[in-house]
């Protein structure tokens, strides 16, 4: 799904639904560890650890 919605922009295109021009810079960690220290580093916006976080916000019932 992700290589995909980068290869087609989806992001990009929705945020543009919203008023915001982005460029994005895509990065790909190989493991978590890297990508929590550059959120840690404020180096990183946002990141995609994986669905086990979604699925027990889902069960959960947390707001989306």
């Amino acid at each position: 799904m992700t290589p995909y919605m980068i290869a087609n922009k989806l992001f990009e295109k929705r945020a543009a639904e919203f008023g915001y021009d982005l460029t994005i810079d895509w990065r790909d960690y190989p493991t978590a560890m890297p990508m929590v220290e550059a959120m840690v580093g404020n180096n990183i916006d946002i990141g995609m650890w994986g669905n086990t976080p979604i699925i027990r916000g889902i069960s959960a019932n947390l707001p989306g």
